[in-house]
């Protein structure tokens, strides 16, 4: 018969089904025993491997979320900007819309000031013609 160690499982559990002695019995109970501890070796390894990899993943977690904070802070900061850009804007466009007012204004009372100007112009060459006339042709 084969050593235990060299033995498959499903030998391994027809000996302890039938062994004839203890010792026969008693070998292939180690021999289970001893894989089992190797088997739950290996898992604990496995484990071992396992949680690292998850340590590492909450790390990773901790510094996306992290990011993702520092990202809404910020598209916070950009949108607020934004809003006191929009209203520099507004106030610009009031300003240059009064400065429109003032320009129109101005150019209604330069326009007035001209007529005037204009009017007072005719009036002061009636005046010079009327001047002339009775220079000319005295009474």
């Amino acid at each position: 018969m084969a050593e235990p160690d060299e033995m498959s499982i499903e030998q391994l559990a027809t000996t302890l089904l039938h062994a004839t002695d203890q010792t026969e019995w008693q070998k292939a109970q180690t021999e289970v025993t001893i894989r089992n501890l190797k088997a739950q070796i290996e898992a604990t390894e496995t484990q071992k491997v396992v949680i690292a990899v998850q340590r590492d993943a909450m790390v990773l977690q901790k510094h996306a979320i992290a990011v993702q904070s520092a990202s809404a802070v910020a598209e916070r900061k950009a949108a607020e900007a934004s809003i006191a850009s929009a209203e520099a804007a507004q106030k610009a466009a009031k300003a240059a819309e009064r400065n429109a007012r003032y320009m129109l204004g101005s150019v209604i009372v330069s326009s007035i000031l001209t007529l005037v100007a204009l009017i007072s112009a005719i009036a002061a060459a009636v005046s010079i013609y009327y001047s002339y006339l009775s220079a000319v042709f005295p009474k």
